[in-house]
């Protein structure tokens, strides 16, 4: 397994970490995150000027789904990944599923920690669907990972992010799963 930490602004961290699963986990991974059940309206943001945007397509598992999805199986096996998730309450977990046409803005979830797993088995040079990280006054970008089959990100999700939507050359269908966990231990566990 690969770890990179990095600290941007304020001291948050990002951490990314390649060869966490197994190819064959990948696999099935990504065939039952696509029988997934979406829906459509997933948003980042409250803000009513984007409002026309918010029809992102998601889909979102409960604990059930969680335990068949089976990706904490595989995280349990790395300290070095569990210690980033230690004492945090798991809030929700969702799959985002988004093409070349969407619209992706900069936001934050004040509060909350991200574990981020690139589902896609197959991304080419030149499709894009990066990661990128903001800085606080939103006029730089501090920090992009692009979009790795199979990688895992664990982030203070505070940090201003958004996606660059892939190009006509990807795939038709970008997959993330987010699981979105609670810094502040005496707020309740909705999932």
């Amino acid at each position: 397994m690969q770890h990179k930490t990095l600290l941007l602004e304020r001291n948050k961290q990002i951490d990314v970490f390649d060869g966490v699963f197994p190819m064959q986990w990948r696999d099935t991974a990504l065939d039952f995150i696509a029988a997934s059940k979406f829906a459509i309206g997933w948003s980042d943001s409250g803000l009513p000027e984007r409002k026309e945007h918010d029809y992102f397509i998601h889909s979102q598992f409960n604990a059930a789904d969680v335990e068949r999805f089976g990706i904490m199986k595989h995280v349990n096996q790395h300290p070095e990944i569990t210690q980033l998730l230690d004492g945090l309450v798991l809030k929700f977990s969702v799959v985002n599923l988004s093409n070349m046409s969407d619209v992706n803005f900069v936001h934050a979830h004040p509060d909350k920690k991200v574990m981020l797993y690139y589902a896609n088995t197959i991304w080419p040079e030149g499709a894009h669907g990066e990661t990128q990280f903001y800085s606080e006054d939103l006029k730089s970008v501090q920090y992009t990972t692009p979009y790795t089959p199979g990688r895992l990100i664990v982030f203070d999700a505070d940090i201003p992010h958004t996606i660059r939507p892939q190009s006509i050359i990807g795939p038709k269908y970008r997959f993330t799963y987010a699981m979105i966990y609670d810094t502040k231990p005496e707020n309740e566990c909705i999932n």
